[in-house]
């Protein structure tokens, strides 16, 4: 640690000279806190070099002086005692600061903004409004010492942390009791501790994460140039630390943006923490062992509780384990699942928080910080379906697929397997199967049964009648890539049909073998008169469903036991 030396200097030294100590030999000393004046400040060259001048010299000569009657040998000065063109001593420096702070025996804040007649007391005061508490480094250099005096434009003594505690904290939001060191900063929430450096500005962007390391005593390697990553970087850091999930506890204060834009668990800037309940958000013990969070290439992984607020179970409200004290129970944020059966997710709704008062299940679930690119595409080959029972006397002539990569259809002979394999694209048909009833050697109208996922993903499909009585002439009747009608989703697994005295239920169920993913198709069709129909398909409580293509849906209602036997 490099000091600086408060004794008169002799006639042939230098006004500012520097002493190095190493561990456990560092004596007391006293340390500045100031607001540094662009192109003012005495550099750690200017010393070497005794060309230190200006207002800069005149600050660190009165702090020395001001050390020297209060009795101490050393006083530590940023600007001067860090060789900030060694990025190592820098980093160094900025990863120690928060404990040399934390170690001087007093801290001085200059507060050259405030005159010495000022009433720090008085509504309006110059001290409650100085720039000292808007700036990001102050914030830990007004924490860290055990005792900081604030020191007007003239060096005139304004009062102590201690005395002016109920002034700093109407200003700061820091509770007093932190300020008069009767709590420690580690008994609070990262929300509360966030919640302070809220609305504080740095000159570089980075440092509003780098000034806040001691905050949560962590430490990270510093790399200018990084920008806003520097404080996903610090929150990465924390939550290697700590299991608080007050850290996911933050709204977007902006409200000029998009709140249903895509974004992850972890804020952007302190200032999403600027909300006044941040500050009183209190931790919950767990009622069972956390599972430790892990940064992975799919985002980050985390458990937590969760419970579906729609009946597609796509969007989760989710109860963090803490609480706000003015709403009580538990805060609630909200994500949305990238896919309908994927288990990624992303943070939508962040302009606000909810309470709840049950926590729902536990889930484990990663949560990428950014969105996934819009321009990916899925896999061309995601699923495939495989027909699984198709009822007699019905054949199966042919399959059809809609190439993802491109617009071009396949027209293929029945496969041995029965196996199609198809993108799954939600709102789009994926494949067709085209059958027969062929119970002789009369041709009959080939029926068409689409199959695909509805806009949220889940597999369905569409029967038709078709005219036709091939293949081919199937094929031009009816295009597979314009067959979705608007609006209209496919019908879903379990439900039934009805095309003339055709009546057809699909089913299917979905499954995995050798690492991938069938989606098995069971079809039940039958074929006489409608009444016979209604009767078989309805033993069970099945509702059927009359389909044509200009009327859409009808629904047929079930007929009663005496009816059927009529």
């Amino acid at each position: 640690m490099r000091l600086l030396k408060t004794s008169v200097p002799k006639p042939d030294e230098y006004a500012l000279r520097f002493r190095e100590f190493y561990g456990s030999n560092i004596p007391p000393y006293a340390i500045l806190s100031h607001m540094w004046s662009e192109g003012e400040e005495v550099l750690f060259q200017d010393v070497k070099q005794r060309q230190a001048r200006g207002r800069g010299l005149e600050k660190v000569l009165a702090a020395l002086s001001r050390a020297r009657a209060d009795g101490y040998s050393y006083v530590w000065v940023d600007t001067c005692c860090i060789d900030k063109s060694s990025s190592a001593e820098l980093s160094e420096a900025i990863n120690s600061m928060y404990a040399w702070y934390e170690d001087a025996a007093i801290c001085y804040a200059y507060l050259s903004d405030v005159p010495s007649t000022d009433k720090p007391f008085a509504e309006k005061s110059h001290f409650a409004r100085s720039r000292w508490f808007s700036r990001g480094w102050t914030l830990q250099e007004l924490l860290a010492p055990n005792e900081v005096q604030f020191l007007s434009t003239n060096w005139t003594v304004l009062g102590t942390k201690d005395s002016l505690a109920d002034v700093i904290s109407r200003r700061t939001q820091i509770r007093p009791r932190i300020l008069r060191m009767r709590s420690g900063i580690g008994d609070c929430s990262i929300s509360e501790r966030m919640s302070w450096a809220a609305g504080r500005e740095t000159t570089r962007t980075e440092d509003a994460a780098y000034c806040l390391m001691g905050l949560f005593s962590v430490n990270m390697p510093l790399l200018y140039g990084e920008g806003r990553k520097a404080f996903q970087r610090l929150q990465e850091e924390i939550m290697r630390h700590s299991d608080d999930q007050s850290l996911f506890a933050w709204i977007n204060c902006d409200c000029t943006s998009d709140t249903e834009t895509p974004h992850g668990l972890l804020a952007c800037s302190a200032t999403a923490f600027g909300f006044h309940e941040a500050s009183s958000t209190v931790p919950y013990k767990s009622k069972r062992g956390r599972t430790p969070y892990a940064m992975t290439n799919r985002g980050l992984q985390i458990t937590l509780h969760m419970m579906p607020v729609d009946d597609l179970e796509t969007t989760y409200q989710v109860a963090l384990e803490c609480g706000l004290k003015r709403l009580g129970d538990y805060a609630v944020i909200y994500l949305c699942r990238n896919d309908p059966d994927d288990d990624q997710f992303h943070r939508i709704k962040w302009h606000k928080l909810g309470a709840a008062q049950i926590q729902g299940a536990i889930m484990s679930v990663f949560v990428p910080q950014a969105p996934t690119s819009s321009q990916r595409r899925a896999a061309p080959l995601q699923l495939s379906f495989t027909l699984d029972h198709l009822s007699e006397p019905y054949v199966l002539l042919g399959t059809q697929t809609l190439c993802d990569a491109a617009t071009a259809e396949t027209l293929s002979a029945c496969p041995d397997e029965y196996r199609l394999l198809a993108p799954r694209r939600p709102g789009m048909p994926s494949a067709r199967l085209y059958i027969a009833y062929r119970p002789s050697t009369r041709k009959r109208p080939l029926l068409t049964i689409t199959l695909g996922f509805d806009r949220n993903g889940r597999p369905g499909f569409d029967a038709k009648l078709l005219k036709s009585s091939t293949l081919e002439e199937a094929k031009r009747e009816r295009p597979l890539e314009k067959f979705w009608r608007p609006r209209l989703d496919p019908e879903l697994s379990g439900r039934t049909v009805l095309l003339q005295k055709h009546c057809l239920r699909v089913d299917f169920k979905r499954y995995e073998k050798s690492g991938v993913e069938f989606i098995g198709v069971s079809i039940i069709a039958a074929h006489s008169h409608a009444w016979f129909v209604h009767r078989y398909f309805t033993a069970a409580g099945v509702p059927i469903l009359l389909r044509s293509d200009l009327e859409g849906l009808v629904s047929i209602p079930a007929k009663s036991s005496s009816e059927v036997s009529e």
